[in-house]
This record gives C-alpha cells, sequence and structure tokens, in this order.
C-alpha cells in the first residue's frame, strides 16, 4: 500500500507494510484489557431474538414463559450477557486491516480517548432534579435515574481492573513500517493540480 503524508513544504510518499498478524494480536488483546463491560439483561424473547454480536459474550438464558397461539406454543427466556464497549482505536485497525490506507494516521498518531465520569454526571442530573418535586412524574423519573446511578456502579466496579487503551499505542506503532519512496514539494503540486484544473484535461491526454 502506499501512503502520503504532508510534512513542512514537502508531500512524501511512502511504501507501508503491516504486520497484520501482531496488530490482530493487538486487536484482541485491547478488547479483552481495554472495553468498558456492562451486564445486560433483556425483556423475555423468544430464543430466536437471543442477543448475538462480536460483542456480546457470556450469553446465558432462563425460561420466562410459554406463550400458546394459533402457531403453537412459543418460549420466551430471559437473557443475561456481557457486552463490550471497544475503544474508539479497533474501529481504525478493523479499517487498517481491511486495507482502508486512510486511518493509518490514527493508528501512527491515535488522540487520547475520551472519558467521561457518568457517575459524577448522574449525580449532579439526579441532584438537580431532586428539587423538582412537584414535578407529576418526579417518584417515576428519580426511579430511573437512582437504577441508572446503580448500574453504573457496578459498571465502574467490573472494570476496574481496565488497562489504559494508550498502554498498547506505542505496539500498535511498532506493526506499521513506512518505507520512503520519494517526495515532491507542495507547491509543485498545487501548480501541477492548478494547471490541468479543466474536468478531463488528463484523460483527454492519454487518449491521445
Amino acid at each position: 500500500m502506499l501512503y502520503f503524508k504532508k510534512n513542512n513544504n514537502e508531500i512524501i510518499k511512502y511504501e507501508v507494510k503491516i504486520n497484520k498478524e501482531e496488530l490482530e494480536n493487538l486487536r484482541e488483546n485491547i478488547i479483552n484489557q481495554c472495553s468498558i463491560r456492562r451486564i445486560v439483561k433483556t425483556n423475555p424473547l423468544p430464543i430466536v431474538c437471543s442477543p448475538k454480536g462480536e460483542n456480546i459474550k457470556f450469553v446465558t438464558s432462563k425460561l420466562s414463559f410459554t406463550r400458546e397461539d394459533f402457531y403453537g406454543n412459543t418460549d420466551y427466556y430471559t437473557f443475561e450477557y456481557v457486552e463490550y464497549e471497544y475503544p474508539k482505536i479497533i474501529k481504525y485497525i478493523d479499517l487498517v486491516l481491511d486495507g482502508n490506507i486512510n486511518a493509518i494516521d490514527y493508528l501512527l498518531m491515535p488522540p487520547k480517548e475520551e472519558k467521561i465520569d457518568k457517575i459524577k454526571c448522574l449525580e449532579e442530573k439526579i441532584e438537580k432534579y431532586s428539587k423538582n418535586v412537584f414535578d407529576t412524574n418526579y417518584l417515576e423519573e428519580m426511579q430511573k435515574l437512582l437504577l441508572e446511578l446503580e448500574k453504573e456502579k457496578k459498571t465502574v466496579e467490573i472494570n476496574k481492573n481496565n488497562l489504559p487503551v494508550e498502554t498498547y499505542y506505542e505496539s500498535i506503532r511498532e506493526t506499521i513500517t513506512l518505507n520512503e519512496l520519494e517526495r515532491i514539494d507542495r507547491v509543485l503540486v498545487d501548480k501541477v493540480n492548478s494547471f490541468f484544473n479543466e474536468e478531463g484535461v488528463i484523460k483527454k491526454l492519454k487518449e491521445r
């Protein structure tokens, strides 16, 4: 693959080599050690609607009830599973593994992952809402907020031993090798683009 990078007044062309096997291993490690894991419990569902997906693991089920209708009996199950919320960098690793050269910038210079203190946000929201005691839906809404806060505290406890995704940034960069092929002045590139700015000029020249 070819990769172009702007550097001051030049554009540099590189040949890119990626150690896919190592990058795939890092991807797996990041998912297992850096993802936010949440325990999810569903409402009763038919078995055909059981939760599926790469980010859904450790699915268990329990029969809730059986519904009878004209077509026969249908069993409904309550499912419980662990849902993984991947770090953002997994998206770009997948793009690079699929051959998308534009995603390499993110792997070479990944920005810091944004972290939101959801517990603090919920506590502030509860404190603010506690002043609306005369709201007709006060009890219902407050109960929802308190349940959400309880769930978030459990999520924090489950993930307390997670590694920061930044731990893997250097290892990710080491899977990418850039071999410089050539470089060209950006002013010259702009002049050439300006020269051939008429639509179809280059194609017409090739056809002659």
